[in-house]
């Protein structure tokens, strides 16, 4: 796979006033993202995220291989790229281990998501879902939770603590994919 997988759908395409619009990566069986309610402005009304998986899918997509180094691109819900990195994963059976490495984007904007780096050793792996708690401590945890399929790992980041929950979409490619 040489593309990301990203799709972005309208679903009140005819209404310039009135719009729901999904944007999000598909991964495996699974297309997940963020959804937002739009009028006349290009801001959203309303936003959130979603996953949707697809219906009668065959199931037998072959178990996920996390190994390697992946780069990785966060974005708060309003589709805004704030951190990029790498993820590297040393084992990629129960339970994962492996480093996280994310650098700000925009020095200037502000974001709820982990940045600096570390190393996880408690990841668990669920069919082709992949849960990482990046950090925890009593004040603060920092997760990810998403689909891993071939070269692509995506799904959504949450942050817990003060000065109050925030979270967002995140997408991570294998180097040196084809």
């Amino acid at each position: 796979m040489s593309a990301w997988p990203y799709m972005t759908l309208g679903l009140n395409p005819g209404f310039i006033d009135n719009n729901v619009t999904l944007s999000g990566w598909l991964v495996g069986d699974t297309y997940l993202g963020c959804w937002g309610w739009y009028g006349f402005t290009a801001s959203p009304l309303v936003l959130g995220t979603f996953a949707a998986v697809k219906q009668n899918a065959a199931g037998n997509s072959p178990p996920p291989n996390a190994s390697g180094s992946w780069q990785y691109m966060g974005y708060e819900l309003e589709s805004q790229i704030v951190v990029t990195g790498q993820l590297s994963f040393a084992i990629s059976t129960n339970p994962v281990t492996g480093s996280w490495l994310f650098n700000k984007l925009v020095p200037s904007v502000a974001t709820g998501h982990e940045e600096g780096q570390g190393i996880f050793t408690n990841a668990v792996v669920s069919g082709n879902n992949l849960k990482i708690v990046i950090s925890q401590t009593s004040e603060n945890s920092f997760s990810l939770d998403g689909q891993i399929s071939d070269d692509f790992y995506a799904g959504f980041w949450q942050r817990l603590g003060l000065p109050g929950p925030e979270k967002g979409t995140f997408v991570a490619r294998r180097k040196n994919a084809p």
